[in-house]
């Protein structure tokens, strides 16, 4: 591991090797910097690089430290809370002997489980009906939403799916709008915001000043809610 000193910073950075054609920079574990350049780029060339990247590498790292830790495992048990729309519910557990689920009903989340003799295999099995029934939910909530906003601003996908997106909110691709299931835990306003920014990419594919100008046509205030989600986002995870 190498470092650098920028100002009073003192900055650790690992140099990747590839094939690639250019250098590339991310903030990776233990907020060092992550290097991924071409075999034939020196060290030197690199510094003078980092260097030059040194306003976006303190923003990032501010960014990463305004970010809320991901909550602990969750035992599903009576009395935790489950997120729902932005807000959060109490679960309150069931035994049954069978049709195992999970309901909604005046402001309280009921999950009916059977006897299981492993703690592991109970956690594991009430993780599955919850995240199935977020599922569920998301396909009729979401895709609602992201019909009326097509409705609404023109820009018709040509399919909207609802999926488990590694590390994204939401993706385009070929005209068809992806939006990641665990949407449905956030607040109606962030969700308004991911489907608006992904319906955008029908128009514009990249984020250019035309894209945001469209987006904050539709959403005034989306600067505020991407830097919400920036700020909460791994708050969402069961």
């Amino acid at each position: 591991m190498s470092s650098m000193k920028i100002g009073k910073f003192n900055l650790p950075y690992k140099i990747k090797r590839s094939d690639r054609k250019s250098v590339g920079f991310a903030i990776g574990p233990n907020m060092q910097l992550i290097v991924k350049a071409p075999q034939e780029v020196s060290v030197g060339k690199i510094e003078k690089l980092i260097e030059k990247k040194k306003p976006w590498i303190f923003k990032k790292i501010k960014d990463i430290k305004k970010q809320k830790p991901a909550p602990l495992d969750k035992e599903f048990l009576s009395g935790e809370k489950l997120l729902y729309k932005g807000r959060r519910y109490k679960l309150k557990v069931n035994k049954v002997k069978n049709d195992e689920r999970l309901s909604f009903d005046k402001g309280i989340f009921n999950l009916y489980l059977e006897k299981y003799n492993k703690e592991k295999e109970r956690r594991s099995r009430a993780k599955n009906i919850i995240k199935d029934w977020y599922k569920n939910r998301a396909k009729k909530e979401l895709k609602k939403k992201a019909n009326y906003y097509a409705s609404s601003t023109g820009l018709s996908p040509k399919g909207i799916k609802i999926k488990s997106l590694n590390k994204k909110w939401g993706e385009h691709k070929k005209g068809t709008i992806e939006l990641n299931w665990r949407l449905i835990m956030t607040p109606t306003k962030v969700q308004d915001y991911i489907i608006v920014h992904e319906l955008t990419h029908l128009e514009y594919s990249n984020h250019s000043a035309k894209f945001w100008s469209l987006v904050g046509a539709v959403i005034p205030d989306y600067k505020e809610r991407r830097e919400w989600l920036k700020i909460n986002g791994k708050l969402f995870n069961i």
